[in-house]
């Protein structure tokens, strides 16, 4: 599940297990956490269903979760059911399958490991890649740069010239489901787990943090108050997504 932040404070929320229990973490600007828990009784979903993926909705006072198939109010003392609220939930649309519109050309993806762009008046093809993995994350547009992230079989952080389809980064990763900004560069997982932060428009590597609780190609992340939170998980296999998950806060001055 995505991190969130309202009201000043960062919001975590997950499922546990096969329990219909809902836990909301909440992170105040000092860093420190509270948890609050719900058992509704009843099977509620799961946050990363396939097209029904948990979503954050801001309403006024109030932040609002929506958990599979109901609407919980999560920002007071307790969790409580939102019965007076309803919004249409679009279908998750997949990024290998968008047409991003740049000026007069467009950008798309053929097939899930090819990028291309055309233009939009001669439909001839401008510049055209093969990519380490297909693309996860949405495009990112940047000036004359577009970014996104790739995963499977490989993944990477790619920063592309849109006018002129040079590859100005390629970062491997293998995979790069989430990343995140801080000032002028970008932070993300690295091929061993450990957070890196990247220049995407050089070639300027500014630094790697070695962690003990690995991230993973899916540990969502969010940057708040010059701290980065991430979900980790525990490195007693190489898999590290079958280990136990912790929640992560890490200052941003170590990089």
């Amino acid at each position: 599940m995505s991190l969130t932040v309202f009201r000043n404070k960062v919001y975590h929320s997950y499922k546990m297990g096969f329990t219909p229990n809902v836990i909301v973490c909440v992170f105040d600007d000092g860093g420190k956490c509270a948890e609050k828990a719900h058992d509704f009784g009843e099977n509620i979903g799961y946050p990363f269903d396939f097209g029904r993926k948990w979503r954050y909705h801001a309403r006024a006072e109030d932040l609002l979760l929506y958990a599979g198939s109901k609407w919980l109010n999560i920002s007071g003392g307790q969790i409580i059911r939102q019965e007076d609220f309803a919004m249409e939930i679009p279908e998750e649309v997949w990024p290998h399958t968008q047409v991003h519109i740049f000026g007069n050309t467009a950008i798309s993806f053929p097939t899930e490991r090819t990028i291309a762009c055309t233009d939009l008046t001669t439909k001839e093809t401008l510049w055209k890649h093969a990519l380490k993995g297909y693309p996860y994350t949405a495009i990112e547009q940047k000036d004359d740069y577009i970014l996104f992230g790739t995963a499977g079989h490989g993944g990477a952080l790619y920063c592309i010239n849109a006018r002129t389809g040079k590859i100005l980064r390629s970062v491997s990763t293998k995979g790069t489901v989430h990343y995140c900004w801080h000032e002028d560069f970008v932070l993300m997982k690295d091929e061993h787990g450990h957070l890196q932060a990247t220049h995407p428009f050089s070639d300027k590597q500014v630094g790697v943090l070695k962690l003990k609780n690995r991230l993973v190609d899916a540990s969502p992340m969010i940057v708040h108050n010059k701290r980065l939170y991430a979900v980790t998980f525990s490195n007693t296999k190489k898999n590290g997504a079958d280990k136990t998950p912790y929640i992560t806060c890490f200052a941003l001055d170590n990089l």
